[in-house]
């Protein structure tokens, strides 16, 4: 007996054949028929589906002879896979290679072999189509050799029907653990995320979403950003119109969008405070996005907080106005358009101190701030900038005669006297100075400076009442 040689391509082919996942499975029928159509084919009453494992022949399905597996050393099989052609041998007994291997000696007492190989889609050898019958046969025509070839790659075809579907299987599985880790991860997320289709529908939302705009799913799928029912605001309160809204600028533009605040009215006139960030998705070789990602959270905490913050570093603690450093940012802002900065401070304010406590002095500086804003338009600011002393920015007032009717209507104001707890009528004169933009000077510091000095000039004024 002579043992077949191991193709070249072994570690190869060894592992193809693992690829396909046939080993030792059960009956399938399209490759039960295909046996038993190729038996009666060829009129022969064996025919095996043989597949040849490393040390073995496992028969996948099998006619005229019991399924299951034999050594690959005494096989046929593992001299017909060292060549794409079929391997016929018309009578084993007179074959030098097998005239005494025991499947010829004894049973199945094999005398005609026919063997087309399996050839894989990478050309790998897995097996054979193979015919047996216990007589000699005289001869095997071009065309059985053919049809032998067609069955056998009709076994080929259906097992790479069969890959192919298990493939297809398992990838729909993990398709469906990925989708159904994305559906509890999307689900899970504190933050809250909607997918808005082109047209800027909201057509998918985790609980979160709701739970952050305070609405239920059916009130927030379909909605776009441009109904007005978000009545949805900018820091400075003006409305944040549709179309600034990041799903629809990521939408139109193409890009992402990150972090921009804004400010949601609920039910009661409940406004809370959201960070929002968006991306546009995009489907390949297309250039405009097909739908939008916007994910937020609720910062109201967080704005308060920082709200709160700032207010403390740019505002005075005592009267609440903007403070010294506040009044400067705000000077120092480029502008090309005119407005008066002024000085305001009260004369004689120690003697309150002194005489009526620091009580009386900080209840009449509160006073004072609020009468101030009493007289001052929309746009203008009055400021604290330490002790009694007050500065207000006027960006209506063009002229000395425009300057001259604010400072009466303020004077005008301080006639009325205070009512503070220590004293029943407290009378309370005050010392103005105030300069021109850009008129006088286009430097902040200098326009104070310049203020400042007209302010002691007016509180040095002969006429002036006193305290």
């Amino acid at each position: 007996m002579v043992e077949a040689q191991v193709p070249h391509d072994e570690a190869l082919r060894l592992e193809t054949l693992r690829e396909y996942d046939v080993l030792n499975t059960s009956i399938e029928q399209p490759l039960e028929r295909l046996v038993n159509l190729t038996a009666r084919v060829f009129h022969v009453p064996i025919a095996i589906i043989s597949l040849v494992d490393e040390h073995r022949l496992w028969a996948k399905a099998c006619v005229g002879i019991s399924s299951g597996e034999d050594q690959r050393s005494v096989s046929f099989c593992g001299h017909a896979i060292l060549s794409d052609q079929p391997m016929v041998i018309l009578n084993a007994a007179t074959d030098e290679r097998f005239f005494d291997n025991p499947v010829v000696i004894g049973h199945p007492h094999i005398r005609f072999y026919a063997g087309a190989p399996l050839v894989a889609y990478n050309g790998s050898r897995l097996g054979t189509l193979c015919i047996v019958d216990h007589r000699p046969h005289d001869d095997f025509s071009t065309t059985d050799n053919a049809n032998l070839s067609d069955l056998a790659a009709a076994v080929v075809d259906a097992l790479e029907l069969r890959r192919v579907n298990a493939r297809l299987r398992q990838t729909e599985a993990m398709v469906h653990q990925e989708q159904h880790l994305l559906t509890e991860t999307f689900a899970a997320l504190e933050e809250g995320v909607v997918v808005q289709d082109a047209g800027g529908q909201i057509i998918s939302a985790n609980a979160s979403a709701a739970r952050v705009l305070r609405l239920s799913m059916d009130q927030l799928l379909g909605r776009t950003s441009f109904d007005p029912r978000w009545r949805a605001v900018r820091e400075d309160g003006t409305p944040f119109v549709g179309a600034d809204h990041p799903v629809p600028v990521a939408l139109r533009d193409g890009v992402p969008v990150s972090n921009v605040l804004m400010g949601v009215h609920h039910s009661f006139d409940q406004l809370s405070w959201i960070s929002i960030t968006a991306r546009p998705l995009f489907r390949p070789d297309e250039q405009k996005p097909y739908a939008a990602v916007g994910s937020f959270t609720d910062v109201t905490e967080q704005y308060k907080r920082q709200t709160q913050l700032e207010f403390r570093v740019f505002h005075d603690a005592l009267t609440r106005l903007p403070n010294r450093e506040a009044f400067m940012k705000l000077l120092e802002q480029p502008s090309d358009s005119h407005f008066v900065v002024g000085f305001l401070d009260l004369d004689d304010f120690k003697l309150v101190n002194d005489r009526y406590g620091h009580g009386a002095g900080d209840e009449l500086l509160r006073q004072v701030a609020q009468r101030m804003g009493d007289q001052l338009r929309s746009g203008d600011v009055v400021a604290r900038l330490g002790g009694d002393e007050f500065a207000f920015y006027l960006p209506h007032v063009r002229s000395e005669d425009q300057l001259a009717t604010v400072t009466r209507r303020i004077q005008a104001a301080f006639e009325q006297p205070f009512r503070l707890d220590a004293i029943a009528d407290l009378k309370v004169r005050v010392s103005f100075g105030a300069a021109f933009y850009p008129n006088e000077s286009l430097d902040p510091s200098a326009l104070m400076h310049l203020a400042d000095m007209r302010m002691y000039e007016f509180k040095q004024t002969p006429q002036k009442s006193r305290l």
